[in-house]
């Protein structure tokens, strides 16, 4: 049984997560594209950011499964 499924309260939860996830997306989105305008290459830290981006990207969805 998922969050949502127990309780009511878990789907606003999960909501919110989604549209903060959302977000984030888009400021890292307009970081690397602030960069490629500027022709400055990625650095180090702008890949921790995208590796930091799809590691909660699979905890949001390990909660919208439910596992």
């Amino acid at each position: 049984m998922g969050l949502a499924e127990t309780n009511p309260a878990g789907v606003r939860l999960i909501v919110i997560e989604a549209l903060f996830y959302g977000l984030a997306i888009g400021a890292v989105g307009l970081r690397i594209w602030s960069r490629r305008l500027k022709r400055r290459a990625l650095g180090l830290d702008d890949y921790a950011v995208v590796v930091g981006l799809i590691f909660t990207g699979g905890l949001l969805a390990s909660e919208v499964v439910g596992q």
